[in-house]
C-alpha cells in the first residue's frame, strides 16, 4: 500500500506511508500563518475589492459614448484581477486551502485567466461592431437663431458637432442644415473624408440671425437624404440642435400644421429624428416627431452640456453593453457567461484539492448569467445607469472560497483540518 498526492499543482509526489504523510501535515498545520477563517475574510476583501474596481471603471467611462474594444477588454479583466488577486491572497496567508501546492504555478493560472478575459472583451466588442452594427448616416440639424447667440455665446453648438464628427469613422456619412426663420445653409450628405469634414465645420461658423421655424430646415434634411440616396444597412439620422420654441408667425409654415406629412416622411425613408433642447422645455411639434419616428430628446440645461447630449444620441451606435438591441444582447450575455465560466475553472485549478468539489465552478457561470439578466433584461433599471453596470461586474467577485475537505477521510488537530488522500 502507497500514499500518493496527486495535485496537479503539487510540488511532493510520493510520501511512505500514510501515517508518514499524517506526520507532515501536522508539522505543516502547526506552522500556518493564517490558521482559522483568514479565507472568509479574504472571501469578502475580494468581493468588496471586485466591486470597487468595476464601479471606478463604470463610473470613468460614463461618458464616453462609445468606448473601444481595448478599454471594453479592461472592463471585463478589471474584476477578474481582483478575484484572482483574492484566491493568491488566501493561498499566501493560509495553506488552510490547498496545502504544498506551487504559488508560481498558481500566478501563471491568474495571468493567463486575466489574459483570457482581456481578450473576451476585446473580440467579443470586435464582433459585435463589425459583425452586427449598421453604420449610422447623420444630417445634423443646427438652430442659429438669434437667441442661440445669448444662450450659446461661444457656440458649444458647433464644438459638440465637432466631437461628434470626430468619433464617427470614415466610412459614416453627415450633412448638416443651418437654419433660423429660413434654411441659411446646407452641406450635403456625404462620406466623412477630410474634405467633407473641413466644410461642415466651416458652416458651423455661420453667424446667427432671425427667429425660429422648424418645418423648412426639416424638410430640407429629408429632401437632402432623399437625393443622396440611402445606403443599405445603414441607419439614417436626423439630429436637431436648438434653444427654443417654434416662433414662426405663418401658420402654414409651422411644423404643427405639416406634422403628419413629416412623419410620413421619415417612416417611409426609416429615418429617426432626435433632439438636443437647450434651456427650457421641448417644443411639443418636435416632441411629437421625435416620439413617432423613434428619435431621442435630451434636454440640456447649459451650452457647456451640449457636446455630452449630442453624443449620447448621435453617435453612431452605442457600444456592446450599453446598447439594447438583440444583437448586442445575445454576445454580451455569451461573454458575460463566458467570463463566468473561465474564472470559476481558474479558481478550482487554484485553489481545490485532488477530487474536491468546488462550487466556484458552478458559482461563477451562474454570476455570469446574473450579470446578463442585470445588464440587458432588465434594460438600466438603475440611474445613472454606471451604476447597473459597476454593480453587474462586482457579481463575479462572489467567490465563497473556503478550506479544502477530505474525500476519503479528514483527521484534524486543534480545529485544523488535514488532508490525507490515500489510493491503494
Amino acid at each position: 500500500m502507497a500514499f500518493q498526492d496527486k495535485d496537479w499543482l503539487s510540488t511532493e509526489n510520493a510520501v511512505a506511508s500514510p501515517s508518514q504523510a499524517f506526520d507532515d501535515q501536522k508539522a505543516a498545520s502547526s506552522n500556518m500563518p493564517g490558521k482559522g477563517s483568514w479565507h472568509v475574510v479574504l472571501s469578502a476583501v475580494t468581493l468588496a475589492a471586485a466591486t470597487l474596481v468595476s464601479t471606478l471603471l463604470a463610473l470613468a467611462t460614463q461618458g464616453i459614448p462609445q468606448r473601444a474594444p481595448w478599454l471594453m477588454g479592461i472592463i471585463f479583466m478589471a474584476p477578474a484581477v481582483a478575484v484572482l488577486l483574492g484566491a493568491l491572497m488566501v493561498e499566501e496567508r493560509t495553506d488552510a486551502m490547498t496545502p504544498r501546492f506551487n504559488r508560481g504555478a498558481q500566478a501563471a493560472v491568474a495571468l493567463i485567466t486575466a489574459a483570457v478575459a482581456f481578450m473576451t472583451g476585446c473580440l467579443g466588442d470586435i464582433i459585435y461592431q463589425y459583425g452586427f452594427v449598421q453604420p449610422t448616416d447623420i444630417v445634423f440639424v443646427m438652430d442659429r437663431s438669434v437667441s442661440m447667440s445669448s444662450n450659446d455665446p461661444s457656440n458649444e453648438s458647433a464644438s459638440a458637432v465637432q466631437n461628434t464628427l470626430s468619433a464617427m469613422s470614415d466610412n459614416a456619412r453627415a450633412g448638416l442644415v443651418l437654419f433660423s426663420d429660413t434654411v441659411m445653409d446646407t452641406v450635403p450628405l456625404a462620406k466623412l473624408t477630410q474634405g467633407h469634414r473641413r466644410d461642415l465645420l466651416n458652416a458651423l461658423a455661420t453667424p446667427t440671425d432671425g427667429s425660429t421655424n422648424f418645418y423648412l430646415p426639416l424638410s430640407a434634411a429629408l429632401d437632402m437624404v432623399n437625393s443622396t440616396g440611402s445606403a443599405t444597412n445603414r441607419k439614417m439620422s436626423i439630429v436637431i440642435v436648438t434653444d427654443g420654441e417654434e416662433s414662426e408667425a405663418d401658420i402654414t409654415k409651422q411644423l404643427s400644421t405639416h406634422l403628419a406629412e413629416m412623419v410620413i416622411r421619415c417612416k417611409a425613408a426609416d429615418i429617426s429624428v432626435s433632439c438636443v433642447k437647450l434651456t427650457g422645455l421641448m417644443d411639443p411639434s418636435i416632441q411629437s416627431i421625435v416620439q413617432s419616428t423613434g428619435g431621442t430628446g435630451v434636454l440640456v440645461s447649459n451650452a457647456a452640456q451640449l457636446a455630452g447630449g449630442l453624443a449620447n444620441i448621435s453617435v453612431s451606435h452605442p457600444d456592446l453593453l450599453r446598447d439594447q438591441t438583440p444583437a448586442a444582447t445575445a454576445t454580451a450575455g455569451v461573454l458575460l457567461v463566458l467570463e463566468g465560466l473561465v474564472l470559476g475553472f481558474a479558481l478550482t485549478l487554484m485553489l481545490s484539492h485532488q477530487r474536491q468539489k468546488r462550487l466556484q465552478l458552478l458559482l461563477s457561470p451562474l454570476m455570469g448569467l446574473a450579470a446578463f439578466v442585470l445588464c440587458k433584461l432588465l434594460a438600466y433599471p438603475l440611474s445613472p445607469v454606471w451604476v447597473n453596470e459597476a454593480l453587474m461586474f462586482a457579481l463575479f467577485g462572489i467567490v465563497l472560497m473556503r478550506k479544502n475537505r477530505s474525500t476519503n477521510r479528514g483527521i484534524t488537530d486543534g480545529g485544523t483540518e488535514t488532508i490525507i488522500d490515500t489510493f491503494f
